[in-house]
């Protein structure tokens, strides 16, 4: 379900089957920017900003790979805005270069498991208030021009690449203490994201889960989303 435009309550707090460490108060609620319709794009360019073609949909799966009918305006001064405990609007910006405003989809399940991933890693001893994220949404032209599937979860708005940064140096942490950064660091991460997705009560977050480890371009990460079924790479 894509978020709607309106004040929505913090009850994340109660589900996604983990305790959440310093998050906001049950019942502190997030307001979220009024949405945009996808009918306002033309030519492949909502409001000056490029969102190119619509992505192309599954036979197999239509309704979980319907496309976005709404998007969510980003400004410079609505970038910082909560849009859960431990998210803000910005987290989930497309890193194609443009100018303001910018657009986004977001689904409320990507929050909902976010927010139960925080959990879970609070619980493994590292002390997280956010993640640090590679990707968010992505317009389908960014997605085809970094040569990505069309039909990544990522134009979908219910996906994140992400990793663990205490330190705030832009890179994964030595999860294992080992004193290196390396694979084993996301070997780590992935762990706690899977058992966390295994619990019963999160049937509701099922997608997939991927692990990427450090190359030239970028950093160890681990990607979720929630397609709706199982998927492990």
């Amino acid at each position: 379900m894509l978020l709607a435009p309106r004040t929505w309550l913090a009850g994340l707090l109660a589900m996604a089957g983990a305790t959440l460490v310093n998050a906001a108060p049950p019942g502190e609620a997030y307001e979220l920017p009024p949405y945009t319709p996808a009918s306002e794009i033309v030519g492949g360019y909502l409001n000056g900003y490029r969102i190119g073609e619509p992505p192309p949909g599954s036979n197999k799966h239509p309704q979980l790979y319907a496309e976005p009918r709404f998007f969510l305006e980003v400004t410079p001064g609505n970038m910082s805005m909560q849009v859960s405990p431990h998210f803000t609007l910005g987290q989930f910006l497309c890193k194609q270069e443009a100018e303001f405003p910018k657009y986004i989809v977001l689904q409320e399940r990507i929050l909902i498991l976010l927010e139960g991933l925080i959990g879970a890693v609070q619980a493994a001893g590292y002390p997280v208030e956010t993640f640090g994220v590679i990707s968010g949404y992505r317009t389908p032209y960014y997605n085809k021009r970094i040569g990505n599937v069309p039909n990544s979860r990522h134009v979908y708005g219910d996906a994140m690449d992400f990793f663990i940064d205490l330190d705030g140096d832009g890179r994964m942490d030595d999860l294992n203490h080992d004193g290196q950064l390396n694979r084993q660091d996301v070997d780590v991460l992935f762990e706690i994201v899977t058992k966390f997705k295994r619990q019963p009560g999160n049937s509701d977050l099922i997608g997939g889960v991927g692990h990427y480890y450090k190359t030239a371009n970028h950093g160890g990460f681990i990607h979720v989303d929630t397609r709706g079924y199982m998927a492990r790479w």
